[in-house]
């Protein structure tokens, strides 16, 4: 799938050219062929004697349009002509016509099918007579009106190249996002398989102690489940199969519920987790998936909090406000923009799909979150108030 964009707007702009090309050859070559056989299919019609039960058979809307033109008229009343009939007439004159036969006069200024007949009329002079018709001022209109349609095609044509080049762009973005997914997946799935075999070929040669390989072992076995799990969640979000079945809970059971998951740890690296929570703040969520994207918050500014991680709750103007921020030296401003990209490599060379996970269970429920610093890390979940969502 490379050179997606070069790929879609090629394919319209083809498109577009076709479209051209078979406006043109109909204006020109289709139209001025089925015009002509309106023409002479009228001046048929009109040469024929009439008949009451035969009167619409053969009518076009050209019939109206056949006009009559005797031969043989005297100088004095040419000047009574128009510029079509007088060159009708030398038309004539110039060549060996053929009675019943059809001809065609094309310049600049008209388009006239024409056939010659004699009078049928039983008098002592016979005298011939000319029915025509001029079908230039039809084809300029059709010319105008392909004009226009082709215009139309162009400008359509540009907008569709346009919107193709962005979707373009989205697919390759999609494309590029997908093949750094799963080279970054690989790469961190290896790191812990890596340290594994290392610790288990240790123990097999006798060279590292088996107490201290296993805890490795389980700490890299632990490492690589997680990831794991991240990883499906991820993948059952973006494919729609993991939607959030919806319940009424109150955010502060769930942060609470993840602080006592968190106490043994913080408690056994000495740092602190404190909490400033409201009294009520009750959500629309899945309850299971938004403790893990609460859960990922604190598991990351445990990471990098000094001494302090402080979790805070709040309902504003019917939203609730849920922030995880810690004590440390903040997140790096050329990482910033870049936080909740799945795997992204920061400045210090961390990577991980945890903030990636948690941005993604968060607009999956409507919500949005947010990364600044403020005397450290800051990252905000803001979520509509379960009665608003009701109400909406």
């Amino acid at each position: 799938m490379t050179k997606i964009k070069l790929k879609i707007v090629l394919t319209c702009l083809c498109s577009v050219i076709l479209i051209l090309c078979a406006l043109l050859v109909v204006v020109n070559v289709a139209i001025p062929k089925n015009l002509e056989v309106q023409a002479r299919k009228a001046i048929e019609h009109e040469k024929k004697e009439y008949d009451p039960q035969d009167e619409k058979s053969g009518i076009n809307f050209l019939s109206s349009s056949v006009a009559y033109l005797e031969i043989g008229q005297t100088n004095e009343d040419l000047i009574y002509l128009t510029e079509s009939e007088k060159a009708i007439l030398l038309f004539c004159a110039e060549n060996n016509v053929v009675r019943g036969k059809f001809y065609g006069i094309k310049d600049e200024n008209r388009n006239i099918v024409l056939a010659v007949y004699a009078s049928d009329e039983d008098l002592s002079e016979k005298y011939e007579y000319v029915l025509y018709v001029d079908i230039k001022a039809i084809l300029n209109y059709v010319r105008w009106l392909n004009g226009m349609f082709c215009c139309t095609v162009i400008i359509v044509g540009a907008v569709i190249c346009v919107i193709g080049l962005k979707l373009g762009k989205t697919i390759e973005s999609a494309q590029e996002i997908r093949q750094s997914f799963f080279q970054n997946a690989s790469h961190e799935l290896k790191t812990p398989l890596m340290a594994i075999q290392g610790y288990a070929e240790g123990i097999q040669t006798g060279v590292l102690p088996v107490k201290e390989s296993a805890c490795v072992i389980l700490e890299e076995s632990d490492r690589m489940t997680e990831l794991i799990e991240e990883l499906l969640a991820l993948s059952k979000i973006d494919s729609a199969q993991a939607k959030p079945e919806l319940t009424e809970v109150d955010a502060t059971e769930i942060i609470n519920s993840v602080a006592n998951s968190f106490a043994p740890a913080f408690e056994n690296a000495g740092k602190q987790l404190k909490k400033e929570l409201c009294d009520e703040a009750g959500i629309l969520c899945d309850e299971r998936q938004m403790r893990k994207a609460v859960s990922n918050l604190v598991s990351n500014a445990f990471k990098f909090c000094k001494t302090t991680v402080f979790v805070r709750c709040a309902v504003v103007n019917a939203k609730v406000y849920i922030a995880v921020s810690d004590d440390g030296d903040g997140i790096d401003k050329v990482d910033l923009p870049h936080i909740f990209e799945r795997f992204y490599t920061g400045k210090k060379g961390n990577t991980g799909i945890g903030l990636a996970l948690a941005s993604e269970i968060v607009k999956s429920h409507g919500g949005e979150i947010k990364a600044y610093n403020r005397n450290g890390a800051v990252f905000e979940i803001t979520l509509p108030k379960a009665g608003d969502c009701k109400k909406t």
